[in-house]
């Protein structure tokens, strides 16, 4: 199995950084590298030289370069990189294919999949490399330096003064950090909000104080046999044109804290919801931890405003039924099928599961996903074969099978 182990280096505005890896024999040195970095010297474990070539990688949009090299005739390869120039790129708002990375003298946001960012194995053969199947790397945990003076998040200190951030789900990381003093906070139960912007202190206690009720609720209805009692930190990025929210483990980030009651009523018992709901598959498989986390908002949404329920629920019946006919006949015309949108496939999972029974019955099967530490769809199929009856787990069992057939 190929291996890497990877350190980072901030100063002002500046990010150096060495990966070293260990390539099985039948793996090829081809690594790419986004575009605002440059590779600095490249090396074998003995500190020689290999001679390496950078190639622009042909997928418009993408702002990465290809580099092949020679060879190393242990397998092990050292690659020093380093920003080309101030890295400051897009504080104030998101971009689809650069998502949050930003670095300034009093806060950083590096947001992104830790194998589209740095330097990262991939494929020479460009169909494979497109085809968006990384080849299999076991990343070791990231080593970060230079954060002395920050109080950083997702990520654990070290007596040493630096960092260690451990890559969960999927190889994705966040490191945010804030330099002592330079932000507002709002406290309310377990939950800690913190925001740079004066102007969203007001939201930032309005903010914790929702998610420490949706918690409460949650602990003691939906989820009362597994409730969640640790302390959570929740972050405004500070961008104003979305809202929109993430959740990492015990840290949400959200692109902005100023949300009108309706959207927090809607996206902050989601974004709970996943804090059980969560396998960390990017696959159409995921759609359960999308629709495992969508419903239990859903549940929520029954016991304090019905009316509201019935409205979203309409709402989104709508869509991810047009959806799903949209999926169907670009499968029954042999067209490239459209990307798998595991929020519409989730919703109308469980939405097909409450049309057909009820909404107690699309609770237990939440749980039966849920509950257990291990949580994939054969899992959820089998606990559902145990706890259920016949008829809820044959449809439930037509189901699966009808989503996961059209995405293998």
């Amino acid at each position: 199995m190929n291996h890497a182990k990877m350190e980072l280096h901030f100063s002002p505005c500046v990010l150096q950084g060495t990966i070293r890896y260990t390539l099985d024999l039948d793996t090829a040195p081809f690594f790419i590298l986004d575009d605002r970095f440059r590779i600095t010297e490249l090396t074998d474990d003995a500190g020689k030289e290999l001679h390496y070539q950078k190639v622009p990688d042909s997928a418009p949009l993408r702002r990465q370069s290809c580099y092949t090299s020679k060879p190393s005739d242990t397998g092990k390869y050292t690659i020093k990189f380093e920003s080309n120039g101030p890295f400051q790129q897009y504080p104030t708002q998101r971009k689809r294919s650069d998502r949050y990375n930003f670095f300034a003298e009093d806060r950083i946001i590096l947001y992104d999949n830790y194998l589209c960012f740095f330097p990262r194995l991939d494929f020479p053969d460009g169909p494979m490399r497109m085809s968006g199947h990384p080849i299999p790397c076991v990343y070791e945990p990231l080593t970060a330096y230079g954060l002395e003076d920050y109080e950083v998040y997702f990520a654990e200190k070290n007596t040493d003064g630096t960092c260690t951030i451990r890559m969960p789900k999927q190889d994705c990381y966040m490191v945010y950090a804030l330099r002592k003093g330079s932000y507002f906070e709002a406290q309310c139960g377990r939950f800690r909000a913190l925001t740079q912007k004066k102007n969203e202190r007001k939201n930032a206690q309005a903010i914790a104080q929702t998610n420490d009720d949706v918690l409460n609720w949650y602990n003691e209805n939906l989820y009362r046999e597994k409730p969640v009692q640790c302390d959570f930190q929740l972050m405004s990025l500070g961008f104003i044109h979305r809202r929109n929210a993430y959740v990492r483990d015990y840290l949400t980030v959200y692109e902005n804290f100023r949300l009108p009651a309706d959207i927090c009523e809607s996206y902050i018992p989601h974004e709970l919801g996943h804090l059980w709901c969560i396998s960390g598959t990017f696959s159409a498989a995921g759609f359960l931890d999308e629709g495992g986390a969508e419903w239990s908002a859903e549940i929520y949404r029954y016991h304090h405003n019905h009316e509201s329920f019935e409205k979203h629920r309409k709402d989104y019946e709508k869509w991810s039924e047009r959806y799903w006919k949209k999926l169907c006949r670009e499968q029954d015309s042999r067209k490239n099928p459209v990307s798998p949108n595991r929020h519409l496939l989730g919703f109308r999972f469980f939405n097909r599961i409450y049309q057909r029974f009820d909404l107690d019955t699309v609770g237990r099967c939440i749980l039966c996903y849920a509950l257990p530490d291990v949580q994939s769809p054969e899992e959820f199929l089998k606990r559902m074969r145990s706890t259920e009856p016949d008829a809820v787990y044959d449809f439930v069992q037509r189901e699966t099978q009808d989503i996961l057939r059209r995405f293998p």
